[in-house]
C-alpha cells in the first residue's frame, strides 16, 4: 500500500504539465524539476498548481538545476513548503487574510465577491 500512495502523486504529474502547458520539449525537464523537488521535501506531496510555478520559474530561469535549487530555497527556507504541507493551514490563513484585506480595501471588489458567492478562502 505504500508504494501505491507514493506512485499516486507522480502519476499526475505528466499529466498537469501536459494539461497547462501541452506537450512541448520541455515537458521532461519539468517533471524532473517536481519529481526532484517533491524527493528533497519531508512534509508535502505532489498537488495541483505546484507545476505551474515549477513551469513558470523554469521559463524565467531557463535552466534545469538552477530552477531545482531556487525551487527548494523557495520551500525550505522562504516558508513556501508551509503553504503545501498536508493540511494546508498556512495556505488557509493566507486566504483569511487576503480575505480581510480585500474587504477592508477594496470593498466594490468584495461586493461583487459576495454577489457572485465566490470565497478566497
Amino acid at each position: 500500500m505504500k508504494d501505491k500512495h507514493l506512485k499516486e502523486p507522480f502519476a499526475l504529474v505528466l499529466y498537469d504539465i501536459q494539461r497547462t502547458i501541452g506537450k512541448t520539449a520541455d515537458n521532461g525537464v519539468i517533471e524532473n524539476i517536481v519529481r526532484r523537488l517533491i524527493g528533497s521535501l519531508n512534509n508535502i506531496d505532489y498537488c495541483q498548481g505546484m507545476n505551474f510555478l515549477v513551469i513558470n520559474l523554469y521559463t524565467y530561469l531557463g535552466n534545469e538545476e538552477e530552477t531545482f535549487w531556487m525551487l527548494l530555497y523557495l520551500f525550505k527556507q522562504c516558508g513556501m513548503e508551509s503553504l503545501y504541507s498536508k493540511e494546508f493551514e498556512a495556505l488557509k490563513k493566507t486566504c483569511l487574510v487576503i480575505d480581510s484585506l480585500v474587504k477592508k480595501y477594496l470593498p466594490s471588489l468584495w461586493d461583487i465577491l459576495v454577489i457572485f458567492l465566490i470565497q478566497l478562502h
